[in-house]
Parts: C-alpha cells; sequence; structure tokens
C-alpha cells in the first residue's frame, strides 16, 4: 500500500480538522473545523502540499434560525446543492446553503 499523504491546512480554530466535503457543482472542497464557519479549499491543494482557504471565497459564518452562530459544526455531506452538517455531540441536522 501507498503512503499515506502529508499535507498542512489552514482552518479558522487551531487547525483542528472536523469534516469535508467536495461540492461538485462548484468543484470545490468545504471544510469544518468544529466551529460555526464552513471554509473553501481549492480541490488541488492536495497537490500543493498545503491547503488554505480560497482567496476568492472567504469562509462563511453558518447561523441558525435565531441568527446565533450554529457552533460544533461536525461531518458534513453535500448533497443536491446544500450541506449537510451534525451538530456535535447532538441528534441535530443542520442543512446549509453554502453561499
Amino acid at each position: 500500500t501507498a503512503p499515506p499523504i502529508e499535507f498542512r491546512y489552514t482552518t479558522t480554530k487551531r487547525n483542528e480538522g472536523w469534516g469535508i466535503t467536495y461540492d461538485t457543482d462548484r468543484n470545490e472542497l468545504i471544510v469544518t473545523d468544529g466551529s460555526a464557519n464552513l471554509i473553501f479549499w481549492d480541490p488541488n491543494c492536495y497537490n500543493d502540499g498545503e491547503c488554505t482557504p480560497k482567496e476568492d471565497k472567504p469562509p462563511i459564518q453558518v447561523k441558525r434560525l435565531n441568527g446565533k452562530p450554529a457552533k460544533k459544526l461536525n461531518e458534513i455531506e453535500y448533497w443536491r446543492g446544500r450541506v449537510v452538517a451534525n451538530v456535535w455531540q447532538t441528534d441535530l441536522l443542520l442543512i446549509i446553503h453554502p453561499e
């Protein structure tokens, strides 16, 4: 088997990695880090050995319907143009428009 690929990455919360999914419509990776933020990476960043937020698309803060930040975003999946995220240590799923 091939050895694992090593790479550095930047998110918004001390480089914690929680969830990652691929947006097939926009050809970008969407990443969570345990905060209320969605971070967008170029899918070719692995080739460079370092993944950083896209310069033309800053991280967005996800808010709940009550206007408060949706903290503790965890695993995510891209589905029908939306990001489905669970909230860490809860039974909640959030459906997020990634724009």
